[in-house]
């Protein structure tokens, strides 16, 4: 397959919530103004995880810029033979998108380029990890509020279940906006 979603020139905000989007070439690919929001997805196998890029097509960069994309609690490992991104973010210098409480596979797990810093200051309380090679290329930025930790997967080929020592239980932020009460199997996300 080629694209599991393919978000590029869609003037709107798409809310893509609780899928599993696999084996595909890129498992999520948005850009041209696209504010997709992804929300507590399975994003696995792909070729390349997810790309979000604020590039702008000639024939569409007269229309008003929405929303910047928004990734929320979403679990992305891209296949682990194809060397490719877990998330790619491209070409913001504005508003960029927010990327929070995501756990990311991927060779590297994070690229990120033609960004600047405070676009890569909304990326927060997610694991970015690589099981081979560099996990993050930033390319002279900085990344902070983030983990780089094995997140601990049951099996990384298939049950993306945390173990009960993942550093990821409990790490994200539990007042994000948009954040849903209850978890992709449908159990309640906060316990108290």
């Amino acid at each position: 397959n080629g694209r599991g979603l393919d978000a590029r020139s869609i003037h709107l905000a798409p809310v893509i919530r609780n899928n599993i989007i696999r084996n595909n070439r890129t498992g999520v690919i948005a850009a041209n103004s696209c504010a997709v929001q992804l929300i507590q997805n399975l994003i696995i196998n792909n070729g390349r995880g997810v790309t979000l890029s604020a590039f702008v097509l000639p024939s569409t960069n007269n229309l008003p810029r929405t929303n910047a994309p928004l990734l929320l609690n979403n679990t992305i490992v891209s296949a682990l033979s194809s060397s490719r991104d877990g998330l790619s973010i491209n070409d913001f210098e504005d508003t960029g998108p927010t990327v929070l409480n995501n756990i990311v596979v991927g060779i590297p797990a994070l690229s990120v380029i033609a960004t600047n810093q405070a676009v890569l200051d909304q990326v927060q309380s997610n694991d970015f990890f690589s099981l081979f090679g560099a996990r993050l290329f930033l390319f002279g930025l900085r990344l902070s509020n983030n983990i780089t930790s094995d997140p601990s997967f049951v099996c990384i080929d298939g049950d993306y279940h945390l173990r009960p020592f993942s550093p990821c239980i409990d790490a994200g932020i539990s007042s994000a906006s948009n954040l849903p009460a209850v978890d992709f199997e449908g159990r309640p996300r906060i316990v108290t």
